[in-house]
């Protein structure tokens, strides 16, 4: 069974839910251009490898792309992004220099996955926050669909 535990705080956009689905699946699921075309983007190219970057095209954003550097990349434990560059329009300008930083942990006895999910430098004070916000749901909710359930469809 799967439940979202706790929804975001007012510091920094962060959501920590349990998947069904172990921690090697959730962590192919951000490491993999497979898998992030499962779930966020199928506009995905370069390697999701600790010290590789990905380029991310959105339907939003015809252009410049979002490129993210892989700062970390420890197999079924956390991944972390830092955004190195973003489309210039005003949603996503505040993205720069911002890090997506996930945690996983083995899920309590049952098995499955505990996952944290925190969009450091997202936060309330940003023209964005209410959209990427929502958008981070959205997009978290078809990371579920595409790891427990096995269905592939870009949240974008």
């Amino acid at each position: 069974m799967t439940e979202t535990v706790r929804p975001g705080t007012v510091e920094t956009y962060r959501s920590e839910i349990r998947f069904a689905a172990q921690p090697e699946d959730l962590f192919d699921a951000f490491t993999t251009l497979e898998g992030i075309a499962g779930w966020w983007t199928e506009q995905v190219s370069g390697s999701g490898a600790e010290g590789g970057e990905l380029v991310l095209g959105f339907p939003n954003s015809d252009g410049p792309r979002v490129v993210l550097h892989v700062d970390r990349a420890e197999r079924a434990r956390s991944i972390v992004w830092t955004v190195r560059a973003v489309p210039p329009l005003p949603a996503w300008e505040e993205w720069a220099d911002t890090r997506i930083v996930v945690r996983l942990q083995p899920g309590d006895g049952g098995g499955g996955t505990r996952m944290v999910f925190e969009h450091e430098g997202l936060t309330p004070v940003l023209h964005c926050y209410d959209t990427c916000s929502r958008g981070w749901d959205h997009g978290l909710a078809t990371l579920r669909t595409y790891v427990d359930g096995g269905t592939r469809h870009a949240a974008f």
